[in-house]
């Protein structure tokens, strides 16, 4: 792929490109005008450009199993918050409520992965009630 840039740059500025090392890879043809003074010169620059491909190393992030209690707890408030925004405050506490539950805060160390898991359930689209329907 080849793109050409038409800038204007002044002397100083080549010469600090130049001096960045950026001079042997540009080819430029410079014109200068007469009402122009000796500082603003056209430049064109062909650059070209590598087409790449970048790998991004992406972390796996830890199963909710590995979290210690509180990260648990911050991770479910996370779900629950990120379905109160969409307007489903309403179905969030019904799962709430099958754990006697009236916010996140007041579910069991024992209940957070259960809830977790139907919470992930409802952000992928299952129903409230067939999630509370499928644990009977």
């Amino acid at each position: 792929m080849e793109i050409q840039v038409t800038v204007e740059l002044g002397s100083k500025t080549i010469a600090l490109l130049s001096s960045l090392g950026f001079a042997p890879s540009l080819k430029s043809s410079a014109v200068a005008t007469t009402d122009a003074p000796a500082e603003n010169v056209v430049t064109t620059t062909k650059v070209k450009v590598a087409e790449t491909t970048t790998k991004t190393k992406t972390a796996k992030a830890p199963d909710f199993g590995e979290l210690d209690a509180d990260a648990q707890l911050e991770a479910i408030k996370a779900k629950v918050t990120q379905n109160t925004k969409k307007g489903k405050s309403a179905d969030v506490k019904t799962l709430l409520a099958f754990f006697d539950a009236g916010r996140a805060s007041e579910l069991t160390e024992e209940q957070y992965q259960d809830f977790f898991d139907m919470i992930t359930r409802y952000g992928a689209g299952e129903s409230a009630d067939d999630i509370i329907e499928s644990l009977g």
